[in-house]
């Protein structure tokens, strides 16, 4: 660590800043698979879903003001993910994605709808309107 202390994996994933690097790793358009490495002949796969007990803006800074940047960030890696699986016609991972988004973005100056509206040519698919408002 740069303060010149070692961290293991569970005082990684406490830090706000982690959690966005572990975040944007799931919310990738490309690959999403999470490697923790233990030692160097240790490695393994980090769950799919831990990310969602563990939100971005619970985490921990170091400097409070930190948290108001980190929503309009959150906000665009949802809507860009969403747009792809909406684009790719996933429908199934992007209503469940959907209905992550207020755990997702819990503590942080974000909305689902801020990210969804800041995507123009986001469309929602027939008969989806009435899931998205059953989240407010």
């Amino acid at each position: 660590h740069e303060e010149g202390h070692l961290i293991d994996y569970a005082s990684w994933k406490r830090r706000c800043w982690c959690r966005l690097e572990r975040i944007a790793r799931v919310l990738s358009l490309a690959e999403t698979h999470v490697l923790l490495v233990r030692l160097p002949e240790v490695i393994s796969e980090v769950g799919p879903n831990e990310y969602l007990l563990e939100p971005v803006g619970l985490g921990c800074l170091s400097y409070e003001g930190d948290r108001a940047g980190l929503g309009p960030l959150m906000e665009d890696l949802v809507a860009r993910k969403l747009f792809k699986l909406r684009s790719a016609g996933r429908y199934d991972e992007f209503r469940r994605l959907l209905s992550w988004c207020p755990t997702i973005l819990q503590g942080l100056p974000a909305s689902w709808r801020s990210a969804i509206s800041s995507c123009p040519q986001f469309g929602m698919p027939v008969g989806l309107e009435d899931a998205v408002e059953e989240l407010d």
